[in-house]
């Protein structure tokens, strides 16, 4: 009988017949003894099985029946649970084999993510990374009811569905290595709600918001279209990885003939082609990679929502960080299949940062602020916690108060609950001075009782001075004996500025400018001063490889000391609306002959570093008021390429950059006409003078392959286009 058997199953086996052979049920291992499910949501269980096989997932006097797909994958949602404290069991079970859960609790679960401010724990030997108040804090840790979970730091080139994480109870050794704004945030949460809590951290020092974003999220702004490609290309069963991988292939098959043939005549082989960029190595910096490996492999769970505490990686280019914020959580509403996925996050605190860059960190809190306001997720303003001199302030609980305000608030209801920064609302100036009201607030004060910092005031120049700020209930005025005829006003406008101003519950106003001036006017200013010396139509074209000034004062300064430089761009786009940008630096040359577009006076080829680069306008790419210490120009009247010959900071030899090398040839060519700030990145760039709409034209880095525009016909973004070079005299 056993030999029949063993032959019938055999010849089945041969013939590729099922005969009833199942693998076991798995679930993937971010659901644990000890953890805590969503309440009043489906909550979702994953896992794994032969394909086809039955699951049968139980809890809570639920019994949800599901069946494995063609790959092994099953996913069960049960009914939305009500909060439980009592620990209770959950089983999944299979044909042949029952896992069972145990300790399992219904309440909230938060992801906790970012960079090094979120993985900052509460306890640490290093001083420099000590919280403050460390010891009362852990010790007083005894909470069954707040659970913990932290995925290791790893990175992957696909999607995980492995995240090597445990569930634990807050304990006060458990919470020692925890992520401090995390936890302080569940706390708050338990304390307030009486629900169990559940916390997960995720999170990587030093990783900037692109690793952590999906490629859905990229594919969901029209910004993101080259990172969504990118990770295509990279993630294995995509037509994009396909097609990558099999050009990448005929390449390399058809170098070993030819490596085979020279080596059969005694000749060296010739150079192995380069693996394309999508297969290189995958680490923390990879875009998707952190959400691959330390987010997927959590997106089988339900969870609320996400606290959020990064930028400070992506600071030197703040100007594309609105959009990916956006990217960032449409994949994660994606990935965890909940469109009211719940997202707050932190508004990074003052630090000292790159010195030669000295108001960049308003560049990202403007971004930050923006897309707070397009996407109503709610920031933390946390600029009265700030440390100039370290990035990472010791004292997280204000942080995780404020970050558990706005979900108290917002999230579960709690109206009572004050969560909203003070915003700037009506304003005026009056008698010399700025008469500024909040929303937000009732009354206000300093947390220190002292004067108000932060504040500074300038008239229609841009030459701003600190401000005398006085407290009249929710209102400020503000003021500078030097400034008679204020029009601007800006609060904490520098990378190391901390804030003392505070509404009633202590919060406080994030970074602003404000202005009793309009765009307009500011124009008009700029291009009423005294010193033109060039003015170009920049779709004019070029006469014989030159474009011509359409004024040339040049000759009216003989004799004269350049003392400044202003370079004033004036576009409209093709709404109609008029944007405008006036890049000045100090003086790189006395000869007025090489300032203005290369070639249109003189043929000079010049790739310098400057000094002293600030900026004005209404470009929102570019901060009003940004101030770059060092920065460089390329001002080419020839053709160039790529070549990194000046060894410019972040250049690539392979793209158009801030590190060009013009061509050897004296006749005109592509032309280019560029401002970098001291980290390589662009400010302004205009190329292929000839081009007329067709020419490169934009402001920041540019979204093609190219960061400066080379090749990418921005021009077309506008209707009409004029260069001001002004000179300031002496």
């Amino acid at each position: 009988m056993i030999k029949r058997f063993s032959r019938w199953f055999g010849v089945c086996a041969a013939m590729g017949i099922a005969v009833g052979v199942y693998a076991e049920v798995k679930l993937d291992d971010c659901f644990g003894d000890n953890m805590v499910l969503q309440r009043e949501l489906p909550a979702r269980i994953r896992g794994t099985a032969a394909p086809g096989e039955r699951v049968t997932v139980k809890f809570a006097g639920q019994t949800v029946e599901t069946t494995a797909d063609a790959k092994g994958d099953w996913i069960a949602k049960l009914q939305p649970l009500q909060a439980n404290s009592e620990p209770a069991e959950l089983t999944v079970s299979g044909p042949d084999n029952t896992i069972t859960l145990k300790n399992i609790l219904v309440g909230e679960v938060w992801l906790c993510t970012g960079q090094s401010n979120m993985y900052y724990a509460l306890f640490s030997k290093n001083p420099n990374y000590l919280h403050t108040d460390s010891e009362a804090i852990t010790s007083q840790a005894n909470y069954p009811q707040i659970r913990i979970a932290a995925v290791p730091l790893h990175a992957s080139a696909n999607p995980e569905r492995v995240s090597r994480m445990k569930w634990q109870a807050a304990t006060p050794d458990s919470v020692k290595s925890f992520t401090a704004v995390g936890y302080l945030f569940g706390l708050n949460l338990y304390r307030e709600l009486g629900v169990p809590v559940g916390l997960i951290r995720s999170c990587w020092g030093g990783t900037r918001i692109e690793p952590w974003t999906t490629r859905e999220g990229f594919k969901s702004v029209p910004e993101g279209g080259a990172l969504a490609n990118f990770i295509a290309a990279r993630t294995g069963g995509t037509e994009q990885y396909r097609e990558t991988a099999q050009k990448f292939l005929a390449a390399q098959r058809s170098w070993l003939k030819r490596a085979e043939a020279a080596v059969s005549k005694g000749q060296v082989p010739p150079p192995a082609p380069a693996a394309p960029a999508e297969f290189g190595t995958t680490d923390r910096s990879t875009p998707g990679a952190l959400y691959n490996a330390m987010i997927h492999p959590l997106t089988g769970m339900t969870v609320r929502g996400a606290i959020w505490y990064q930028g400070e990686a992506n600071m030197y280019q703040w100007y594309d960080y609105r959009w990916q914020m956006h990217a960032l959580v449409n994949g994660f509403k994606t990935a965890f299949d909940n469109p009211d996925f719940q997202f707050f996050f932190v508004q990074i605190a003052p630090y000292r940062y790159n010195r030669d860059l000295p108001r960049s960190c308003p560049g990202l809190w403007m971004a930050q602020q923006q897309f707070a306001d397009e996407s109503g997720c709610g920031m933390a303003v946390i600029n009265d916690h700030g440390d100039p001199e370290d990035i990472h302030p010791h004292d997280k609980r204000p942080v995780g108060d404020r970050l558990a305000r706005l979900a108290l608030n917002r999230t579960y209801g709690k109206k009572e609950v004050a969560c909203d920064a003070p915003r700037v609302g009506e304003f005026k100036v009056e008698d010399g001075k700025f008469v500024v009201n909040f929303k937000n607030a009732t009354s206000l004060s300093t947390a220190d009782g002292g004067e108000v910092k932060g504040f500074e005031i300038s008239g229609i120049d841009g030459k701003f001075v600190p401000a005398q700020a006085q407290i009249r209930g929710a209102a400020l005025e503000a003021s500078s004996p030097q400034v008679a005829q204020p029009r601007y006003l800006r609060y904490l406008w520098s990378n190391t500025a901390c804030g003392n101003l505070r509404n009633e519950h202590g919060l406080v106003p994030a970074p602003f400018k404000i202005g009793d001036v309009s765009r307009e006017d500011e124009l008009a200013y700029l291009k009423s001063r005294p010193g033109l010396i060039y003015e170009y139509d920049l779709f004019a074209g070029t006469v014989n490889g030159v474009m011509k000034p359409a004024v040339d004062r040049a000759k009216e300064y003989a004799g004269k000391e350049l003392t400044r430089l202003y370079y004033l761009f004036v576009l409209k786009d093709k709404q109609g609306k008029t944007v405008f940008a006036d890049i000045s630096l100090a003086p790189f040359t006395q000869d007025l002959k090489i300032v203005g577009v290369p070639g249109s006076v003189v043929r000079r080829n010049i790739a310098s570093p400057v000094s002293d680069l600030r900026i004005r306008g209404n470009v929102p790419v570019l901060v009003d008021g940004e101030e770059s210490r060092t920065g460089n120009i390329e001002f080419f009247y020839t053709s160039y390429g790529p070549r990194n010959i000046k060894g410019i900071r972040s250049a690539n030899d392979k793209l158009f950059d801030a590190g060009d090398q013009p061509s050897g040839s004296a006749d005109p060519g592509y032309g280019c006409l560029q401002f970098h700030r001291s980290n390589g990145a662009p400010v302004v760039c205009f190329n292929r003078f000839s081009g007329k709409r067709n020419a490169d034209l934009g402001f920041g880095r540019c979204g093609g392959k190219n960061p400066d525009w080379t090749f990418s016909k921005g021009g077309l973004n506008y209707t009409s286009a004029r260069l001001y070079v002004f000179g300031d005299f002496k």
